[in-house]
């Protein structure tokens, strides 16, 4: 049931529903960020004197910081979200104050921008917004959001 522009924002019960999904995931989140932060750090092996080791190494950290990185960047967006559902903004697109489709906020709960707008974004079309890639998540996370909201 997506929303339309004319229709009203998010009832009581589907914002209850999108916080505690976004608390479950947010503390799932921090779990794994944990898991891998510390894997990282264990695979710390100065004594590897083979070359081949060494890049093996090399590749594993890389790796490892990478999936880090992507576990805090979403830590991020979903407390962001839980800090909207906070101060009532949530399911609002932060460029453009329409309503997000209901749609789009079970596929990507934390995202802070209606469908055309993060099409504006992507195209550099959007001015005076953040590009970082907010919306954007490694595939691992669109998948386990696409498989854990249903």
């Amino acid at each position: 049931m997506a929303r339309m522009a004319n229709e009203s924002r998010l009832n009581k019960r589907q914002i209850a529903e999108f916080r505690a999904w976004l608390e479950r995931w947010l503390a799932e989140l921090r779990v794994a960020a944990g898991q891998v932060t510390r894997e990282g750090r264990e695979l710390v092996d100065e004594s590897a004197v083979d070359v081949a080791d060494r890049a093996v190494n090399s590749t594993t950290k890389e790796f490892l910081f990478r999936q880090a990185h992507d576990r805090h960047r979403m830590l991020q967006l979903v407390e962001a979200a839980l800090g909207r559902i906070r101060d009532g903004s949530f399911g609002e697109c932060l460029a453009c104050g329409g309503l997000i489709g209901l749609k789009r906020l079970e596929a990507v709960p934390w995202t802070e921008y209606c469908v055309a707008c993060q099409d504006k974004l992507e195209r550099g079309e959007l001015s005076g917004v953040d590009t970082s890639g907010k919306d954007k998540a490694s595939p691992e996370f669109r998948f386990r959001t696409r498989t854990a909201v249903r």
